[in-house]
């Protein structure tokens, strides 16, 4: 499966992924607000990737360029659950094209998948990216204490009915001005 955008297309990640995926995962500057900054091996990561393969409740993609088709991050819809999920899993190394997923992933979830509701958890610490979560409509819900990170997380959640009425002219507008011709 492929959402195609102008600038990125996310495609499902497959096992021969698991080597880019990593590198993004062990990379410190970039792991640092994950939930887990535990070394990972290829092994970890192809392991991880058959037990969450072929699941109704959890869409992982790769996020890759269109100018140049490099594997530039990824994204996720999981824990889907009486018409809500979760958009996560999200680590981007190219700022238009972190833009454009969370706009993608964001119409998946409720176009495609017809959910009422996602939500994201996010470190507190990681206020650039909860701040673009405001400007995708997101609204903050609840600081809640997660042990098994030892940090707290900002739930934030959209509605069906707040991203149908949501202006995302100028997200698209700033997609626009970088994309593949």
């Amino acid at each position: 499966m492929e959402i195609n955008g102008k600038y990125v297309t996310l495609k499902y990640v497959d096992l021969c992924d698991a080597e880019d995926i990593i590198k993004l995962r062990n990379d410190s500057k970039l792991n640092r607000y994950l939930s887990s900054q535990k070394t990972l091996t290829v092994e970890d990561q192809i392991n991880w990737l058959l037990n969450n393969k072929n699941s109704e409740t959890n869409h992982y993609f790769k996020i890759v360029r269109k100018k140049d088709a490099k594997f530039i991050g990824t994204i996720s819809l999981y824990n889907i659950n009486n018409n809500e999920g979760e958009f996560g899993r999200y680590i981007c190394i190219d700022p238009v094209g972190a833009i454009e997923s969370e706009l993608l992933i964001i119409e998946f979830a409720f176009l495609q998948r017809r959910l009422e509701n996602i939500y994201c958890r996010t470190v507190t610490d990681n206020e650039k990216v909860i701040i673009q979560h405001r400007k995708f409509g997101f609204e903050d819900r609840e600081v809640v204490y997660d042990p098994n990170i030892n940090r707290k997380l900002l739930i934030q959640e959209l509605s069906y009915d707040k991203f149908k009425n949501f202006d995302y002219s100028s997200i698209r507008s700033l997609v626009d001005k970088f994309k593949v011709l």
